[in-house]
């Protein structure tokens, strides 16, 4: 299953494990990754595209950067996207002299992107406007892949201080609290400690002051992030009560991994490394500058385990740490009172139940709008929301 943003991507487009859907572009010459989703499969939208739907993204694709490969080609009739797997969350250079937005196909240059541009706004924004305008009579699917809160850690302006103080108990109170948190909500079984629990990271007391001041300033951010993020949903939420389709529409909501635990601009050489990128040498890590227009930080190691305790590891790892992600379904005239279910369910089951609930199949293996496709591996989980399977 995915243990990272490009993985669980794929198999949520193709219905299928990632290792056959990827095919790799390794020599571009801007140096950036071009891992893209292959023509072998009907891509979800498509398939939505072709039960009647109209089709809505706004947000990270990394699935392709051009051609065939991109939003636009591959069965979304509005998009504003991200191609590329990470950018500044502002409208900054961050890889080299490209970033990849394009809205319908066409390139949007940094000095075309607003003034006051901040990814999770903009992708809000944007798919408001879609939604506004959409004709009642047809249904629709919405895809809204949020970047946020991928590194670079970076919040608007008034946001920077909201979380002020929040974390200096450190990254080890953290991690205890969020178990015993997922223990009240009966997310865990009951019973169920940390206490084997053998962090990666460095206990936060073996810190000096102004360690502990730059990692807790990222979790900070992180959190501001993540508040900033569930306020833009509520936007979508608003709008979609608001036109009286709210419940009428079927909302799905899903990470696409654990959390990170990369060190970008925090890491002071205490503990081992978990890697990731190497950070240009334009961008300003100074204290004063997180999260910032020019910085390029992330939570560190230690916030990284916290965010997903009680589980082990985090993004990038196999344990589930990594790979179990947190999902929510709301549809009322199916699923009557909030539950916390356990049941096994892949990225891969996603594409069949969108399919089963549009009551459409998927018609691979065979030929799919000129191109040979494989047929999908995952099982729609729909008739267990309707209570008819467990």
């Amino acid at each position: 299953t995915g243990r990272a943003c490009q993985q669980t991507r794929a198999m949520l487009m193709s219905g299928r494990g990632v290792t056959s859907v990827i095919e790799t572009h390794p020599n571009r010459p801007d140096g950036q990754r071009d891992n893209s989703l292959t023509t072998r499969i009907a891509a979800l939208p498509e398939l939505m595209q072709d039960a009647g739907y109209s089709t809505y993204m706004a947000g990270k694709w990394d699935l392709g950067l051009s051609g065939d490969a991109t939003p636009a080609a591959r069965g979304f009739d509005r998009s504003f996207v991200l191609l590329e797997a990470s950018s500044s969350h502002f409208a900054e250079t961050f890889w080299g002299d490209q970033t990849y937005y394009e809205e319908d196909g066409i390139p949007v240059a940094l000095e075309d992107l607003p003034e006051d541009f901040y990814s999770t706004k903009a992708y809000t924004d944007k798919m408001l406007e879609y939604l506004q305008a959409h004709d009642g009579d047809q249904p629709w699917f919405g895809f809204m892949p949020h970047t946020a809160p991928h590194w670079p850690l970076q919040l608007p302006e008034d946001w920077l201080d909201r979380n002020v103080g929040e974390y200096d108990a450190g990254w080890d109170v953290l991690r205890a609290e969020r178990a015993a948190r997922a223990g009240e909500l009966g997310v865990i079984p009951a019973g169920a400690t940390i206490e084997a629990f053998q962090p990666l990271a460095v206990a936060w007391t073996e810190f000096s002051a102004e360690e502990q001041a730059r990692y807790s300033r990222a979790q900070e951010i992180y959190a501001g992030m993540v508040e900033y993020l569930d306020l833009s949903i509520g936007r979508i939420i608003a709008q979609l009560k608001d036109s009286g389709q709210l419940d009428n529409t079927i909302v799905m909501f899903m990470s696409d991994h654990g959390a990170s635990a990369g060190q970008m601009g925090v890491y002071t050489g205490r503990g081992p490394s978990t890697g990731g990128p190497s950070i240009p040498e334009t961008r300003d890590n100074s204290f004063d500058n997180f999260g910032r227009i020019g910085s390029f930080i992330d939570h560190g190691l230690g916030f990284g385990e916290a965010s997903t305790a009680p589980l082990k590891y985090f993004k990038g790892r196999l344990a589930e740490g990594g790979i179990r992600g947190a999902a929510l379904i709301r549809y009322p005239s199916v699923i009557f009172e909030p539950r916390i279910d356990g049941t096994y369910l892949t990225v891969m089951d996603i594409l069949p139940t969108f399919l089963e609930i549009a009551g459409t199949e998927h018609p691979g293996p065979g030929m799919y709008r000129g191109r040979e496709i494989m047929p999908i591996l995952g099982e729609s989980f729909w008739p267990y929301l309707l209570g008819e399977a467990s």
